[in-house]
C-alpha cells in the first residue's frame, strides 16, 4: 500500500525551483482556430521513474476515494499519454460509477492537469473527433458520455479506432471532388459517466480500463481537489513524467505479463506494464495488482494467478500443510503474501478479515480446475479443505514451469 507523504515542502521547493530555472506556462503546442493545447515543458533536471511515479499516485489518493489499484492504472496511463505513439495500442480509460457525485468529472480533471494536450469537452461530433485526432493528437478527457454516447452511431466507431496505431483511423470524402481521406485517429481517451460499461458498445468497452468510483463518505477525501490551489503541484508532476518520458525509449519494451492475459487484454495492458517496468521498484507488481482487480480481467487469468500463490504458500509452509491444508488456513496465508492480490479482494468491504479472499470463493475459482474442498481431518482437528497432493497435481498440470 502506498504511504501518503507530507508533500507540501516538496511542491513548495518544486515551484519556486521551477520558476529560477524555467518559466512554467501554459503554451499551445498547436492553435487552429481557438485550439490551444497545452503541452507540459520537460522538468530540467533527471527525474527517477519510480518516484515521479509514486508522488503521482498519492496526489490522486489525496484527492480521490478510490481503490489503489485503481490509482496505479490511472497513473501508468497518464505515463502513457506522454509516449503513446511509442506503442502499438493506446488504451482507452473509462470513468464509470452508479450514480451522480462519486467523482468522475474530479478524476477526469486530475487526469487532464497530468497529461499533455489535454481536450476536456462534455459532447462531441464525429468529424470534429478525427479532425482533430489526426492534426494534433491531443488527450482526449471526455465528460457525462451516458448522456449523449449512445445517440451517434459513428462517434463510437471513432474512438474505438483511437485504440490501434496500424490499421485504425476514420475514412470520410472531402472537398468539393469528394476526395477519400483516411484520417489517423490513434490518440489517447478518458471517458466518463454514470454507468458506462452498460452504456457503451461492448467493443469500446474490451478497449478500455475500466475505473468504477463509489460516493465517498464523510472524510473518506483526504483533501478535496481545489484547481486555484492544487492544479499547480499536478502541473508540476506532469513536467517531471514528462522528462522522465523523454529520457527513456520504450520501443523495444517486451514487458512480462501475468499468465493468461493474451489478445486485447495484453494489447490494452502492455503500454502500461512496460512503463512499470522501466520504473522499477514496486511499479511492476502494483501493475500487475492493478490488471487483476479490473472487472474485466478474465477470469482464467485469476485463477492461473491464484495457483502461482498456492504454490508459494505450500512451498513457505511446507512443514506445516504437509498432507492437507484448511480452506480458511489457505485464504489466510495467501492474503498475507508479500503485495498480495488476494488481501484486498473483497475491496469494498471494512474490517481486513472480510476484505480478504474467502473460502467460499477460493472454491469458486478452483472449481474449474475439478478441485472442491471436502471435509479432512488433522490430527484432532476435521475442516473443510485441500490435500495437498491434489492442489500440488493442479498446479503441476497448469503451471508447468513452476511459475
Amino acid at each position: 500500500m502506498i504511504k501518503l507523504k507530507k508533500l507540501d515542502a516538496y511542491f513548495d521547493n518544486a515551484r519556486v525551483k521551477g520558476k529560477a530555472q524555467e518559466k512554467r506556462e501554459v503554451r499551445p503546442v498547436e492553435k487552429t482556430k481557438g485550439i490551444e493545447l497545452y503541452q507540459p515543458d520537460p522538468w530540467p533536471e533527471a527525474v527517477d521513474g519510480a518516484e515521479v511515479l509514486t508522488d503521482i499516485a498519492e496526489k490522486l489518493q489525496q484527492h480521490m476515494a478510490m481503490r489503489e489499484a485503481y490509482t496505479y492504472a490511472g497513473t501508468l496511463w497518464c505515463a502513457h499519454a506522454h509516449c503513446f505513439e511509442q506503442f502499438t495500442h493506446s488504451p482507452l480509460i473509462a470513468i464509470s460509477a452508479p450514480a451522480p457525485e462519486c467523482g468522475k468529472s474530479v478524476l477526469l480533471s486530475l487526469l487532464g492537469a497530468l497529461v499533455p494536450r489535454p481536450q476536456s469537452t462534455d459532447n462531441m461530433s464525429p468529424a470534429p473527433f478525427f479532425r482533430l485526432a489526426a492534426s494534433h493528437k491531443p488527450t482526449f478527457l471526455i465528460d457525462e458520455v451516458d448522456a449523449w454516447f449512445k445517440e451517434d452511431s459513428q462517434l463510437p466507431s471513432a474512438i474505438n479506432a483511437s485504440f490501434e496505431k496500424y490499421g485504425g483511423g476514420v475514412l470520410r470524402c472531402v472537398g468539393d471532388s469528394h476526395e477519400v481521406q483516411s484520417f489517423d485517429t490513434f490518440t489517447p481517451v478518458a471517458v466518463c459517466g454514470i454507468n458506462v460499461t452498460k452504456r457503451l458498445p461492448p467493443a469500446t468497452v474490451s478497449r478500455s480500463i475500466v475505473i468504477e468510483l463509489d460516493r465517498a463518505l464523510p472524510g473518506e477525501v483526504e483533501i478535496p481537489y481545489d484547481q486555484r490551489k492544487h492544479r499547480g503541484e499536478l502541473e508540476v508532476l506532469s513536467r517531471k513524467l514528462a522528462r522522465w518520458i523523454s529520457d527513456n525509449d520504450f520501443r523495444n519494451c517486451d514487458p512480462t505479463l501475468p499468465a493468461g492475459v493474451m489478445n486485447r487484454q495484453a494489447d490494452k495492458w502492455r503500454p502500461l506494464f512496460a512503463i512499470a517496468e522501466a520504473a522499477g521498484g514496486l511499479w511492476p507488481e502494483w501493475a500487475k495488482r492493478s490488471l487483476m482487480s479490473m472487472p474485466a480481467v478474465a477470469r482464467a487469468t485469476r485463477e492461473t494467478e491464484l495457483l502461482a500463490d498456492i504454490s508459494k504458500v505450500l512451498g513457505i509452509y511446507g512443514s506445516v500443510y504437509r498432507e492437507v491444508i484448511f480452506s480458511r488456513e489457505l485464504a489466510r496465508a495467501l492474503s498475507e503474501l508479500d503485495e498480495s492480490l488476494w488481501a484486498d479482494y473483497n475491496f469494498r468491504k471494512h474490517l481486513p478479515e472480510e476484505r480478504c479472499i474467502q473460502p467460499r470463493q477460493l472454491a469458486s475459482l478452483l472449481g474449474d480446475f475439478h478441485l472442491s474442498p471436502r471435509e479432512l481431518r488433522r490430527e484432532d482437528e476435521k475442516k473443510r479443505g485441500y490435500r495437498r497432493k491434489d492442489l500440488e497435481a493442479v498446479i503441476a498440470r497448469y503451471l508447468p514451469d513452476g511459475s
